[in-house]
């Protein structure tokens, strides 16, 4: 009948218009979701990297002292401390900004310093490599102690050192070293000098014939070999026949 088609038709039309209708509001209340949940994680990670590390923090660091600014030809002897220990506040952020394996240091400036012992005070002017807005409490110890000296340096000649004698038959008619002369510093303590500068010994016994070989230097404990900067020398021994036997080499043939 005309009524059961019209009812046909229009349940048709529903299935093809209204649902889809639905299906696009459902869709877009989807995509409006999942772009609110993306805003508040990405808010929460901003959160987590930008405000936590804000709050204060107090740290101790060991660091190095290091010892500078001395004019030249002066020394100082084995300086102490070595290290000091800085008290710091500021931020979680501001401590990762330190160099990882970098330190700051702590500089104690010599260059108005006097001949003999002394001490000098350990102030914040001095640390290096600290970020600014980190806050030095304080610094353990408050002072170092430093001998300070005059040195002088000198041309000196090297002595070459042996020891045991030559195999039987051998005899040494000569040795030196290349160079002959090295440059050594050493504290001036007046009327002070240095005739030589020794070499380790060469033992003797081990040559069988003329050898060049490398030897250490063996100065004072308080010298210091400036040139040549490998603290070596070049060492020439020179052995031959002695003269006992090659005299009696000439008797037997005659």
């Amino acid at each position: 009948t005309a009524a059961a088609l019209k009812d046909h038709l229009t349940n048709f039309y529903d299935r093809l218009g209204r649902r889809p209708r639905r299906n696009r509001r459902r869709g877009w209340l989807v995509r409006r979701l999942a772009t609110a949940t993306a805003a508040l994680g990405l808010s929460a990670m901003l959160w987590l990297l930008l405000a936590s590390p804000v709050e204060p923090e107090q740290r101790v660091m060991t660091v190095p002292i290091v010892y500078r600014g001395l004019p030249e030809g002066w020394g100082i002897d084995d300086p102490a401390p070595h290290e000091a220990r800085l008290s710091l506040f500021g931020t979680r952020r501001a401590f990762e900004r330190l160099p990882p394996g970098k330190p700051p240091t702590v500089a104690i400036d010599l260059n108005r310093a006097v001949l003999g012992a002394r001490t000098v005070k350990l102030s914040e002017r001095g640390i290096q490599g600290l970020p600014e807005d980190l806050e030095v409490l304080s610094i353990e110890p408050e002072t170092a102690r430093v001998r300070v000296y005059r040195s002088r340096q000198v041309r000196v000649p090297v002595r070459l050192v042996t020891e045991g004698i030559p195999p039987a038959g051998l005899e040494v008619i000569g040795q030196e070293t290349e160079p002959s002369q090295v440059t050594a510093r050493f504290r001036d303590r007046g009327a002070q000098t240095f005739s030589a500068i020794p070499t380790r010994p060469i033992d003797l016994e081990g040559l069988t014939e003329s050898t060049t070989l490398p030897v250490r230097l063996d100065p004072p404990a308080d010298v210091e070999i400036v040139e040549p900067a490998s603290g070596s020398v070049t060492a020439t021994i020179r052995l031959a026949p002695r003269q006992e036997a090659r005299a009696n080499d000439a008797g037997t043939r005659r």
